[in-house]
């Protein structure tokens, strides 16, 4: 976990951690079967160890649970799991802790859901790392979450890929239904979403519900029906922060190819952009209903509350093909202006010239844009350039507009846990660039410019931040 993730782990899920790690020590039911069965032949399948898990009795040949417990993986490496029915929905608290996203798969063979936790009573905690969820398909009849869905409780997501999966409602990739969700170091990669309230890569449903995003990258993701929303999030009903993440190359058949987020009349939205990077993304590629947002789509119901922040960020280079021309953000008319900002590259303002007013700098000190005369943001492609998450880097030759203009005097590091050494901060001065007037140095968006990686400089190496003690390493099972 890159230096970033830890220092801006929410203190929500310390606040579940005292609620929940009370109690006995977790069981370690460990899994040595890459199959997926349901039977005694001597070895425990992932299958049988759910069930043992959540009924904390023997089952089959895999040992009883006992309250909260941990699955952990003994197979052969490469290994995938592959799925012949949905798994058992989980209903108490567990962590399953894979060997690693690049050599463990559990694979839905599109036609089932691999993961799906629905607390017992509505409370509980699930931690997954470590591991890819494949080809997942939720179940018929409309339901959400393609990859996996969490419904209810409070759940932690660690180094997991997401990688082409499909629902036929809400989340392709992850539903969060009234529940709490913490997303770091995670890469969600062509998801679908097949219904038109879409979020191909995550939606929200219900709520209320609490959606942490740090450090992760939403690339290729799709809500394909001709009216679908949201290619990579739909949020509504939702407390949402995203930090240090980048969206690129998501699309929606109708609005927000990257983000569509909405107050809506059973409950109020806010959302908060830090250190953020949207490119690339593109709305109405049905050609058949016109488009809003090729990055953004925003908007409020009158009586009830939108808080958008928007932090050091960049949305540029979108696209609305209904148009076409690049689209970066749409603002309902009652969405008036931000509650928080810091200066951010935006590269048109069509449709929010009130709450992004053109200029460079404008009044609030950041560039932007106008449909007549887009600014550009100059990134190169999206690729491993360090750290768990592919990322955009502002390109030096030039040199990008984005380098040395923005601030982030509290930042630790960049999507990448990359940053100066010297300070152990991520900002990088450029030699040689200019700085914006009223920069600190900092580049806008998720990529510092010149960053090496850092030292973790935390006490916590084993898990403490992710909220429940099932995520720490060196705990002793009984």
């Amino acid at each position: 976990m890159s230096p970033v993730t830890r220092v801006l782990r929410s203190s929500l899920l310390t606040a579940v951690a005292v609620a929940l790690a009370g109690g006995a020590a977790a069981k370690t039911i460990t899994v040595d079967s890459d199959l997926d069965v349901d039977l005694t032949n001597g070895l425990c399948s992932l299958r049988e160890a759910i069930v043992a898990a959540n009924s904390d009795a023997v089952y089959n040949d895999c040992p009883a649970g006992a309250g909260p417990d941990r699955i952990v993986f003994a197979v052969p490496l490469p290994a995938t799991i592959l799925l012949n029915d949905h798994l058992p929905t989980i209903t108490e608290s567990l962590a399953i802790r894979g060997p690693g996203f690049d050599v463990f798969r559990l694979d839905g063979d599109h036609l089932y859901r691999p993961l799906d936790f629905e607390p017992a009573g509505g409370d509980g905690w699930l931690g997954v790392s470590d591991l890819t969820l494949v080809r997942g398909h939720s179940a018929p009849n409309g339901t959400s979450g393609g990859g996996a869905a969490v419904d209810g409780g409070t759940a932690v997501f660690e180094r997991v890929h997401f990688l082409d999966n499909r629902a036929e409602n809400v989340g392709g990739g992850l539903a969060v239904i009234g529940a709490r969700v913490s997303i770091a170091d995670c890469f969600f990669q062509d998801n679908v979403a097949e219904d038109p309230t879409g979020g191909g890569g995550l939606g929200t449903l219900g709520g209320p519900n609490t959606v942490e995003i740090v450090g992760s990258t939403f690339a290729g993701n799709r809500a394909e029906a001709a009216d679908g929303n949201g290619g990579a999030l739909r949020l509504s009903r939702v407390v949402a922060t995203v930090v240090d993440s980048t969206f690129s190359g998501n699309e929606a058949g109708r609005s927000g190819g990257g983000v569509v987020v909405a107050s809506s009349s059973s409950g109020d939205t806010e959302l908060t952009l830090r250190h953020v990077t949207i490119t690339g993304n593109t709305a109405a590629t049905s050609l058949s209903i016109a488009g809003i947002g090729g990055g953004m789509s925003v908007s409020a119901v009158t009586g009830h509350v939108f808080s958008l922040s928007v932090e050091n960020s960049v949305i540029a280079e979108n696209v609305d093909l209904s148009a076409p021309f690049i689209d970066d953000l749409s603002c309902s008319s009652s969405l008036t202006g931000l509650a928080v900002r810091t200066p951010s590259f935006i590269g048109s303002n069509e449709g929010c010239e009130t709450v992004f007013p053109a200029g460079a700098p404008n009044i609030h000190g950041d560039l932007v844009g106008t449909l007549a005369t887009p600014f550009l943001p100059e990134l190169g492609g999206l690729q491993n350039n360090g750290g768990p998450t592919p990322t955009h880097e502002p390109e030096l030759a030039g040199p990008s507009p984005l380098i040395d203009a923005g601030s982030c005097p509290d930042a630790a590091a960049d999507q990448r846990g990359h940053g100066e050494p010297s300070t152990g901060a991520r900002l990088v001065d450029q030699p040689g660039v200019p700085d914006l007037p009223g920069s600190d140095g900092c580049d806008f968006g998720a990529v510092e410019t010149g960053a090496v990686p850092l030292a973790d400089p935390l006490i916590f190496t084993d898990g403490f931040e992710a909220g429940h003690t099932l995520a720490w390493s060196s705990e002793v099972e009984p």
